[in-house]
């Protein structure tokens, strides 16, 4: 499931704008081996929006630029079209921007 959800999520914006954001070394070598980029985060977060605001953070300290605008998408969602994502992006005008898949609590859509 995790590898659907990150296809569709990379068919949506292009693998060099999609992240997999996880705490679970397992997941983080599954996507590796899938050519998958992986945020690790904290195994501390109780919700999903904790998840991503970590991996903004992350992603902003490290590019040195600010992210726009996130879009969730539930990672157990492997039937998610890349259309919808790409529609929830479109809806407003943002320059630049990443998608991070955040397994067990989100798929992340940052534009």
């Amino acid at each position: 499931m995790v590898g659907h959800c990150f296809h569709r999520t990379r068919l949506a914006v292009g693998g060099e704008n999609t992240f997999v954001a996880t705490c679970d070394i397992a997941i983080a070598d599954y996507v590796r081996s899938i050519d998958g980029q992986v945020v690790m985060t904290s195994a501390d977060h109780d919700r999903a929006t904790g998840r991503v605001a970590e991996v903004v953070s992350l992603l902003e300290a490290d590019g040195g630029e600010r992210i726009d605008a996130v879009a969730m998408v539930q990672g157990d969602e492997p039937l998610v079209a890349p259309e919808t994502v790409q529609r929830s992006l479109a809806a407003r005008d943002f320059s630049g921007g990443w998608v991070c898949q955040g397994i067990c609590s989100t798929t992340v859509a940052i534009r």
